[in-house]
């Protein structure tokens, strides 16, 4: 069963960034893992405030070949 586990997170990755809170984040990165052909399985984010807050996101995604 450990190996039938390992085997599904194969080429699994997470992506974990904080930044200043600003339009068109959630956009770059879902464009950058698109080009790279990666499929986002899983996206939290938040914001500690809309205006001049700081952004928070969690992105698992599948991409073949992941080194």
């Amino acid at each position: 069963m450990a190996l039938n586990n390992a085997k599904k997170l194969e080429n699994h990755a997470r992506l974990l960034v904080k930044c200043p809170d600003k339009p068109g984040i959630v956009s770059v990165l879902s464009t950058f893992l698109y080009k790279h052909n990666a499929n986002i399985i899983e996206s939290s984010q938040y914001s500690s405030d809309p205006e001049n807050g700081t952004f928070f996101i969690r992105i698992e995604y599948h991409c073949e070949n992941l080194q």
